[in-house]
């Protein structure tokens, strides 16, 4: 679950997924350009309407850095991060994929019961500087345990959900955590042991 919203997805809109250093290079050229014009990927990201968890766990301090510039980024002005990267398309839909009015926040109580599973042993970026306007010269300046895309924290906001059951793996998988969790067999093997119980 991306809950409060996935450092993760912030990452990839300015640099694109990790691709393979053997896929030649155009292939990132052409998918870096296309991933911005993406909402759902705005929409993963950490929403302003979550603006007083994400101040409490950056102690005030912005997701986003640029050397060359010396702006900061957070999520008091995401709209202007957006025009200083090049995102036209997403700084336009900003405003509707993030207003609650909207689209429900991803961390609300569903209600039902749920099985909340994630993993919580890999890095996973925070804080990130770039040394180029062009947001290019990455540097991470803070990483936290989480599934290498969300953080732990932002998973655990589930444990407050009214019918929750919560269990966090260590999974040994670095960066790929995120995608690993849904085929591992420890992870499976809890899922279909939940779902057994409402077999009775």
């Amino acid at each position: 679950p991306i809950l409060k919203g996935a450092t993760g997805a912030l990452q990839g809109i300015i640099m694109g997924p990790s691709i393979s250093s053997w896929l030649p290079q155009f292939i990132d050229d052409w998918v870096v350009p296309m991933t911005r014009t993406l909402p759902s990927m705005l929409w993963m990201s950490p929403q302003p309407h979550d603006a007083d968890y994400w101040n409490r766990e950056l102690k005030g301090r912005p997701f986003i850095e640029n050397e060359e510039t010396g702006k900061h980024y957070g999520l008091n002005n995401y709209s202007e991060f957006l025009q200083d990267l090049g995102a036209p398309v997403l700084r336009e839909a900003l405003e509707s994929v993030s207003s609650p009015r909207n689209v429900a926040p991803v961390s609300l109580d569903p209600m039902i019961p749920t099985f909340c599973a994630f993993a919580n042993d890999s890095q996973t970026t925070l804080r990130m500087k770039f040394k180029t306007a062009k947001f290019t010269g990455q540097t991470v300046l803070e990483e936290v345990p989480g599934d290498g895309t969300v953080t732990a924290e932002s998973m655990r906001w589930c444990y407050g959900w009214s019918s929750s059951t919560v269990k966090e793996y260590k999974l040994h998988a670095g960066a790929g955590a995120h995608v690993k969790t849904a085929t591992s067999p420890a992870v499976v093997k809890d899922v279909v042991k939940w779902l057994q119980m409402f077999n009775h």
